[in-house]
Protein backbone atom coordinates (compact mmCIF):
# COMPACT_ATOMS: atom_id res chain seq x y z
CA UNK A 1 0.00 0.00 0.00
CA UNK A 2 1.01 3.44 -1.05
CA UNK A 3 1.32 6.81 1.01
CA UNK A 4 2.35 9.84 0.76
CA UNK A 5 4.59 11.70 3.62
CA UNK A 6 4.00 15.52 3.95
CA UNK A 7 6.19 17.67 5.33
CA UNK A 8 8.85 15.15 6.71
CA UNK A 9 11.25 15.75 9.89
CA UNK A 10 13.54 14.25 12.02
CA UNK A 11 13.30 14.55 15.37
CA UNK A 12 17.04 14.97 16.31
CA UNK A 13 16.81 18.39 14.64
CA UNK A 14 13.20 19.36 15.33
CA UNK A 15 14.17 18.17 18.96
CA UNK A 16 17.32 18.19 19.86
CA UNK A 17 17.14 18.60 23.66
CA UNK A 18 15.32 15.07 23.92
CA UNK A 19 18.23 13.31 22.19
CA UNK A 20 15.68 11.35 20.06
CA UNK A 21 16.34 10.34 16.15
CA UNK A 22 13.23 9.53 14.52
CA UNK A 23 11.69 10.23 10.81
CA UNK A 24 8.40 11.55 10.92
CA UNK A 25 6.03 13.70 8.91
CA UNK A 26 3.30 16.29 9.63
CA UNK A 27 0.55 14.70 7.97
CA UNK A 28 0.03 10.91 5.86
CA UNK A 29 -2.25 10.99 2.85
CA UNK A 30 -3.28 7.11 2.67
CA UNK A 31 -5.78 4.94 1.40
CA UNK A 32 -6.13 6.82 -2.12
CA UNK A 33 -7.50 10.61 -0.19
CA UNK A 34 -7.78 9.88 3.49
CA UNK A 35 -5.41 12.67 5.49
CA UNK A 36 -4.01 11.66 8.59
CA UNK A 37 -2.12 14.85 10.57
CA UNK A 38 -0.02 13.92 14.05
CA UNK A 39 -0.97 16.00 16.85
CA UNK A 40 -0.22 19.93 15.64
CA UNK A 41 1.41 22.42 18.14
CA UNK A 42 1.35 26.30 17.59
CA UNK A 43 4.68 26.21 15.83
CA UNK A 44 5.98 27.00 12.36
CA UNK A 45 5.49 24.75 10.29
CA UNK A 46 8.79 25.66 8.36
CA UNK A 47 11.30 26.62 11.27
CA UNK A 48 9.53 24.43 14.49
CA UNK A 49 9.64 27.30 16.47
CA UNK A 50 6.45 28.23 18.88
CA UNK A 51 5.08 31.16 18.91
CA UNK A 52 5.89 33.68 21.02
CA UNK A 53 2.21 33.96 23.10
CA UNK A 54 0.86 32.62 26.18
CA UNK A 55 -2.18 33.47 25.42
CA UNK A 56 -4.67 30.49 24.21
CA UNK A 57 -6.62 32.13 21.79
CA UNK A 58 -3.32 33.12 19.56
CA UNK A 59 -2.30 29.73 20.33
CA UNK A 60 -5.37 27.49 18.95
CA UNK A 61 -5.78 30.42 16.32
CA UNK A 62 -1.94 29.29 14.78
CA UNK A 63 -2.50 25.52 15.42
CA UNK A 64 -5.60 26.18 13.41
CA UNK A 65 -3.97 27.69 10.47
CA UNK A 66 -1.33 24.49 10.69
CA UNK A 67 -4.23 22.21 10.06
CA UNK A 68 -5.60 24.31 7.46
CA UNK A 69 -2.64 24.63 5.93
CA UNK A 70 -1.33 20.62 5.58
CA UNK A 71 -5.09 20.04 4.64
CA UNK A 72 -4.30 22.03 1.62
CA UNK A 73 -0.62 20.63 0.80
CA UNK A 74 -2.68 17.11 1.26
CA UNK A 75 -5.09 18.00 -1.75
CA UNK A 76 -8.08 18.76 0.39
CA UNK A 77 -9.57 21.75 2.11
CA UNK A 78 -11.25 22.27 5.74
CA UNK A 79 -14.81 21.51 4.79
CA UNK A 80 -13.29 18.00 4.05
CA UNK A 81 -12.33 17.23 7.25
CA UNK A 82 -14.65 14.76 9.29
CA UNK A 83 -13.57 14.88 12.55
CA UNK A 84 -11.06 16.76 14.49
CA UNK A 85 -10.09 16.44 18.62
CA UNK A 86 -8.62 19.33 20.28
CA UNK A 87 -7.25 18.80 23.71
CA UNK A 88 -7.15 22.43 25.21
CA UNK A 89 -6.02 23.41 28.65
CA UNK A 90 -8.71 26.32 28.67
CA UNK A 91 -12.50 26.34 27.37
CA UNK A 92 -11.60 29.71 25.96
CA UNK A 93 -9.73 27.72 23.08
CA UNK A 94 -13.26 26.43 22.17
CA UNK A 95 -15.07 29.05 19.82
CA UNK A 96 -11.81 30.14 18.45
CA UNK A 97 -11.14 26.54 17.15
CA UNK A 98 -15.01 26.02 16.20
CA UNK A 99 -14.80 28.40 13.98
CA UNK A 100 -12.93 27.33 11.59
CA UNK A 101 -15.15 24.52 11.02
CA UNK A 102 -18.59 26.69 10.65
CA UNK A 103 -20.57 24.23 8.66
CA UNK A 104 -19.66 20.92 10.32
CA UNK A 105 -19.73 21.35 14.37
CA UNK A 106 -20.77 17.99 14.93
CA UNK A 107 -17.25 16.81 14.34
CA UNK A 108 -15.72 18.71 16.38
CA UNK A 109 -14.65 17.14 19.97
CA UNK A 110 -12.73 19.23 22.12
CA UNK A 111 -11.02 17.77 25.56
CA UNK A 112 -9.99 19.78 28.60
CA UNK A 113 -7.08 18.70 29.88
CA UNK A 114 -5.35 20.22 33.57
Amino acid sequence: MTHIRIRKFNTAKTYPEQNLDNDLCQAVVARGATVFLRGQCPQDLDTAENIDSHDPVKQTHKVMQNIQQLISEAGGKMEDMCKVVVYRRSNSCRKNASRWFPTRKAFYLGRVCS
